[in-house]
């Protein structure tokens, strides 16, 4: 008995270790036990342009023959069979663009194979995200007068070379412009003599963070119909009713153009080949005390630099003259195309009498202040005095007030005159009570109250007693105007003012 036991000890030993020095698998069945050839270990795999990099290690089990590689992605299925001993391989045309499943195993003389070692890996392809997302090297291009002229994003480490082709206008030579650090670190780029009917490409190879591979991407063909930014768009939206494209009957022929408010760049403006005069900040009634307040007193352009540029090509290249009011835009270069106005007068318009115009404003001021003698005073807004307000009492939260004005009689109306309230330097805090944002209904009834304005919501210039004309969509006769008006933070807490409503 103890012999048996002697000989049992060592086969107990080896089992409690783990698998045998052959790294083989067992199963048992009802017919008796069920030995697997050696599986592969420690896959790694790493994706490449279209192709994927497979390294592993194999088991020494002796009954190995060879190694096979499968692959699969979507309802398409292949294999390879490897020498024995094989630790790498290289599945390569992988166009494809979806997740790959990669699975390695070991194969015996009898086609019995190991238990499978299986991984999921996305080769880089010209659909991939990564790719797409590349640097494109040219930010925005843009075709005046044979003159292209193009912005950049900016250099990137991974770019390992760029370049640009095009046609001259006057005799069809073909042409190459090394796009370089140099010149894109210069953010634009003005090329004459450019053939805008015939294709104008971009082409870069570089690197992707995760792939070893140097890869030469789709050349990109810059686009000669103009691509207007969603902010210009806007605005000739509030300006011209323009919805969803700004037409070209508008852009081809237009002379000037008024730009008011903050924006990021003037670069839009370059889509405009007659553009002759650009009138800044003209449409703006700041009062004087507040001409060099830079927060609320003046619009601004974010991007200074290339807006500099922009106009300089635009005077080059149109004949182009800027006219500056109060100190809007005031971080522009100054040059001598860009003239300076000084204060801009309010527009001739014929004001409609508000004498017995009705005002209503929802919500309504609560019973308990009524009775401790506070009033908002909403009669304030049509009283023909810009020195008194509407103010409703301060809140804990942000307050969506409707304040609808009911004329005595119908009229044409146009437009509307709206006035800040006005707080002097003594009241300094009180300031941050005009809003910077409105939205204007109009009614014929009292009953439907359609947006009166192109956008919905309609910014005004929040400076303190600020003057604000406001164009309508179109002229209407009408009874009702509807403002909605949602209180600014005033400290922790909210409160808004108005001091004046009219109609022209």
């Amino acid at each position: 008995m103890k012999r048996y036991l002697l000989l049992l000890l060592p086969l107990l030993l080896m089992t409690s270790c783990g698998e045998s020095l052959f790294d083989t698998y067992k199963n048992f069945a009802g017919d008796g036990e069920i030995r697997y050839v050696g599986k592969v270990s420690d896959l790694t795999v790493s994706p490449g342009w279209q192709r994927i990099l497979l390294d592993w290690k194999n088991s020494d089990d002796p009954i190995i023959d060879k190694m096979e590689v499968k692959w699969v992605v979507d309802d398409k299925r292949d294999s390879v069979f490897l020498p024995v001993g094989t630790t790498s391989y290289v599945i390569g045309n992988l166009t494809q663009g979806n997740n790959y499943e990669v699975t390695v195993c070991s194969v015996d003389k009898e086609g019995r194979e190991s238990l499978p070692t299986t991984t999921y890996v996305r080769p880089y392809n010209q659909d991939h995200e990564a790719v797409l997302a590349f640097n494109r090297v040219v930010a925005r291009s843009f075709f005046l007068h044979n003159h292209l002229l193009l912005t950049f994003n900016g250099w990137d480490s991974n770019i390992k070379d760029a370049y640009l082709t095009y046609r001259t206008k006057s005799n069809g030579e073909e042409k190459k412009v090394q796009l370089t650090e140099e010149v894109v670190d210069g953010l634009h780029l003005d090329l004459p003599d450019v053939d805008a009917t015939k294709p104008v490409s971009v082409y870069r190879e570089g690197y992707i963070e995760g792939c070893e591979d140097l890869i030469t991407f789709a050349p990109i063909n810059l686009e000669t119909e103009p691509l207007f930014n969603s902010e210009f768009k806007q605005e000739m939206k509030r300006q011209f009713g323009y919805d969803v494209t700004i037409p070209e009957s508008f852009y081809s022929q237009c002379e000037q153009l008024d730009l008011d408010w903050k924006i990021n760049d003037f670069a839009d403006l370059l889509y405009f080949p007659k553009l002759k005069k650009l009138y800044l900040g003209k449409n703006r009634h700041v009062r004087p005390e507040m001409v060099d307040d830079k927060e609320v007193g003046q619009s601004q352009v974010t991007d200074v630099e290339l807006s500099d540029w922009v106009l300089a090509k635009l005077h080059e290249l149109n004949g182009l003259e800027v006219y500056r009011y109060d100190k809007h835009f005031s971080t522009l270069t100054k040059e001598s195309y860009v003239k300076d106005m000084g204060h801009s007068p309010e527009p001739d318009v014929t004001l409609i009498s508000m004498k017995g115009a009705k005002v209503t404003v929802m919500p309504e001021e609560s019973q308990e202040l009524i009775q401790l003698g506070w009033s908002s005073h909403p009669e304030y807004l049509v009283d023909g005095n810009e020195n008194t307000s509407w103010k409703p009492y301060v809140q804990n939260a942000s307050t969506t007030y409707t304040i609808d004005v009911e004329l005595p009689a119908d009229h044409t109306v146009k437009g509307m005159r709206l006035v800040q309230s006005y707080y002097g330097a003594s009241e300094a805090a009180m300031r941050a009570l005009c809003p910077a944002q409105i939205r204007v209904y109009k009614s014929v009834d009292g009953g439907y109250f359609p947006v009166a304005t192109n956008l919905e919501d309609t910014n005004i210039g929040n400076s303190t007693g600020e003057v604000n004309y406001i164009s309508f969509a179109k002229a209407e006769r009408i009874k009702y105007v509807r403002i909605v008006v949602t209180t600014p933070m005033y400290f922790k807490n909210f409160q808004v003012s108005l001091a004046e409503i009219g109609l022209y």
